[in-house]
């Protein structure tokens, strides 16, 4: 890692001309060799530092008296060793659902918790705080399987009746709403192509 930093730092300057101000975070707990910094001093002394972050230090207690809404997925990863599996994620959900300003927050909130949850514990046990279904309605899941179903769409055409015109293309990836894009995705499969594009053209007006 540490010449690995050394090499980031490097090109940023390279590039931007501006002090960098660097920082590694490690996730799970491990032990590493993390001087903070890379250097030698023959033929000439050089030295790169950064800093280093170990989360699981980090105090998750402090971390969810404050209620810092972008920060709160984090505080699993933060357990104290006094507290149990099951009393500290309850502790950290409970903290997302009091303090998230609406459902939608909520939901991409305990979404991101629950994939940090996972690097340190078991999926199944995660699930059971938070169910599958929040992901499914996260934001990042649902763009995830927007755009999923928009290739498959064009998959289909293109299977069935060649290349797709960009038009066709950029109305289909302007279409948000998830059941007009599943039946854009039956007729794709089984209509013919004008009718399919006209079909497009009208539902992405």
């Amino acid at each position: 890692m540490p010449i690995r930093m050394a090499g980031y730092i490097g090109r940023l300057i390279d590039m931007y001309r501006r002090p960098v101000h660097a920082t590694v975070i490690y996730l799970r707990p491990q032990k590493i060799n993390a001087p903070g910094t890379y250097q030698y001093t023959f033929p000439n002394k050089f030295m790169a530092m950064y800093n280093v972050l170990k989360i699981w230090e980090c105090d998750g207690e402090e971390l969810l008296a404050k209620r810092i809404l972008g920060l709160l997925p984090f505080t699993p990863l933060m357990q104290p060793r006094s507290v149990s599996d099951e009393e500290w994620l309850g502790k950290c959900i409970r903290a997302i659902e009091e303090s998230a300003p609406n459902e939608q927050d909520r939901k991409d909130l305990l979404a991101s918790t629950s994939v940090l949850a996972g690097l340190v514990h078991d999926v199944n046990f995660v699930q059971t705080f938070i169910p599958e279904e929040i992901m499914r309605q996260s934001s990042l899941v649902k763009e995830i399987l927007r755009k999923e179903g928009i290739q498959y769409i064009i998959s289909n055409i293109e299977v069935r009746f060649g290349e797709v015109d960009d038009t066709i293309k950029n109305r289909l990836a302007s279409i948000q709403d998830e059941e007009t894009l599943r039946y854009l995705h039956r007729q794709s499969a089984i209509a013919e192509k004008d009718d399919i594009e006209r079909k497009i053209l009208a539902l992405s007006a």
